[in-house]
This record gives C-alpha cells, structure tokens and sequence, in this order.
C-alpha cells in the first residue's frame, strides 16, 4: 500500500502547473497574459489557437507593456505568444484593423503566426532580436515591417524573426528620460503619498514596488503600510514615438508611526479611600498601561486606582509600541493623597442629670 501512495503522490507531483491568465489595462488596451514563472515573476502575451486569436484589441494601435500587473503582483513582459493578434490587420480582420504593435525591451520570444494578418507595423525595442520558431512557419501573411533601433538592423534581418518582415527598417528611436526629485527620506507607516516622477516626453510613468507589503502602488499613489525597506521604480516603456527611458530608482526606508499619549485628568483632590478610573489614551488606539510610584499609597490594577494612604505618588502612562507605532513618550501625573475628612456624630441627651449618675458617653467618628 505504502508503495502505491508513493506512486500515486509521484504521478501528482509530476503533472504540469495549470496556467494562471490575467488581464491587465495599458494605455487604453486590456489584453490577456499568461503566468510564465510564478517564481521569476515573468509572464508573456496569451497565445491563441491555431487560425484564432488570444487579444481583443479595439483600437489601431496596441503598446505592449514592460510590466503587467495582477492584483498586487507585477510580471515582466518577456513573451508573446503563438497567434496572439492573429486575423487582426487588413481583409483578415474581425473586430478592428490593428497596424500598429509596440514590442517592449524585455520581450525575449515571439511565437508563430502572432501578427499574422496584412500591412502591421511591429516597433520592436528589444536590442536583441527576439527569437522565433524559424522553418516554415509564418510571422506576417502579407507585408510585416520591423521598426528597429538603427543599431540593431543588421541582426534583426539576420535573425529568424527578421527574415519574415517584408522590412526592417532602423530608425533613430526619439529618447526619453525620467525626472523624479521627490524626497522620501522621511516616511512613517500610514503614510499615501502621491508619486511625482515625469518623462521628457510627457508619457505618463508607471510605478512598481519591490514589496507590496510595506508599499501598495496603485496609479501614482503609494500607501505605506508596514515598517522596512522598499524600492519604488518609476519606469516609462515608450510608445511608437519615444523609445523606452532608463528606469529610476528610490529606496525607501519605512519608519515606525509615532503615537503620543494624552492625559487630561484632573487629579486635584485625592483622599484616603478614592477609587478611580485612569482615562489617558493613545493616538495609535493601543491600550495605554499604567504604573505607580509607591504601591503602598497608589495601589493600580489595569485602569483602575485605589489611593490607600496619605502622600505624594506619581502614576506614569505609558504605550510601548508595537510592529506599526513606536513606543510613546510616558506621560507622569503627580497626586497628593491627603487624609480622609472625619467628623463626629453625637446624639446623646444629657439635659437631665443628676448628682452621682454615671452615663456611659457615645459620641462617634464617622472615620470608625
């Protein structure tokens, strides 16, 4: 039986990881990706069926990221898949007339038929041509134009991928830069910070975390939501103008929130005997403790006081702090305990007495 478990458990482990797809909205096109490595963090553009696309594209044009996002985790664009825009350009096309792909600088692979159609124009930035399955195989059906960068033309006709274009064409791609001179050097967990880095071309910059759980992007706004390091780069993949931009970088180191203490008891008339309830609260909503200075005059237990004798204590509030806020700073309240007020009670009729009798007097205190 032992066996026939190892067996059983082997074959399971040994089945293929089911593919994650997504999509994810860029520059006004929603397109379909596909987990490559969960691991690498790496995915590609879903590839279609034979003779069926994977994309729905509505417009002329389609920029294919440099990252893609799925909830809170961000992929490298490193592929794009067999028959992914297939049917999409000229007398092929079924829903829009695609001319226009930009291919970003991480793509490393593009499969068969993926732009297979009329006339489409591929703006492909990576400096190494992507590789392709080669033979017979088709990229383009009709026509097919590589736009390179001017540098790279000759191994882009060279190469597998580039002997299916009709052209490759080098052109000097227009650069762009990235400006960023927010400071970020002060920041507590709490913090939503709006994002400020711009491009030279006026392109809009998009924004990755290398930990969503101390900083949470979403657009150009950053939540900080626990203590530590982080690195936040500001990236602009270009469009069929503007050639990407070198990514910038900025570390930043995330600090505790600071919480303070408030205390506006009003301690001024304490006796022997007073049982009272401390009140000081901390800006962070954590639970405040309390200490006292003599146990034998100040007795505490949780937020609770009893004065047991007359004298001078001083009971200290205090919030230590936790993974989110920093410890506070104590708060002292100095009390005098003074002696309970007492007083006598007498009753007694002595308005008639005579010579010789004893009586028995029985005035009282009320202190006992």
């Amino acid at each position: 039986m032992k066996h026939i478990l190892l067996s059983i458990m082997g074959a399971m482990m040994a089945l293929p990881t089911l593919a994650v797809d997504f999509e994810y909205t860029y520059e006004g096109e929603k397109l379909i990706y596909t987990v490559i490595s969960e691991t690498a963090k790496t995915c590609e553009i879903k590839a279609g069926a034979t003779g069926a696309p994977s994309q729905n594209v509505t417009g002329y044009s389609v920029v294919i990221p440099l990252i893609a996002k799925n909830g809170t985790k961000e992929y490298s664009v490193i592929g794009i898949g067999a028959f992914a825009f297939m049917k999409m350009t000229g007398s092929f096309a079924t829903n829009t007339y695609l001319n226009t792909v930009v291919v970003p600088e991480t793509v490393t692979s593009i499969g068969q038929a993926a732009f297979y159609g009329e006339n489409i124009t591929v703006i492909c930035e990576p400096k190494t041509p992507p590789t392709f399955p080669g033979g017979s195989n088709d990229l383009f059906k009709y026509g097919g134009i590589f736009v390179v960068n001017e540098n790279v033309v000759d191994a882009y006709k060279a190469s597998n991928l580039g002997k299916k274009a009709k052209t490759v064409v080098g052109i000097k791609f227009p650069t762009q830069s990235i400006q960023w001179n927010q400071n970020l050097s002060y920041i507590t967990v709490g913090d939503d910070i709006t994002l400020t880095a711009t491009a030279t071309s006026g392109l809009n910059v998009a924004y990755t975390s290398s930990d969503t759980n101390i900083a949470e992007i979403t657009g150009n706004k950053v939540t900080f939501k626990a203590p530590g390091d982080v690195t936040i780069t500001a990236s602009q993949a270009g469009n069929n103008i503007y050639y990407n931009a070198e990514p910038i970088t900025m570390s930043v180191t995330v600090k505790k929130a600071p919480q303070s203490i408030e205390w506006d008891q009003n301690p001024s008339y304490i006796s022997v005997g007073d049982e009272v309830t401390l009140a000081a609260t901390a800006t962070s909503g954590l639970e405040v403790t309390y200490e006292s200075s003599d146990t034998d005059i100040a007795e505490i237990d949780g937020d609770k006081v009893t004065f047991k004798s007359a004298g001078d204590v001083t009971i200290t509030a205090s919030q230590v702090g936790d993974d989110t806020y920093e410890s506070a700073e104590p708060v002292l309240m100095t009390v005098t305990v003074k002696k309970s007020q007492q007083s006598i009670e007498w009753n007694q009729n002595l308005s008639y007495i005579s010579v010789g009798e004893e009586v028995t007097l029985i005035a009282t205190a009320t202190s006992g």
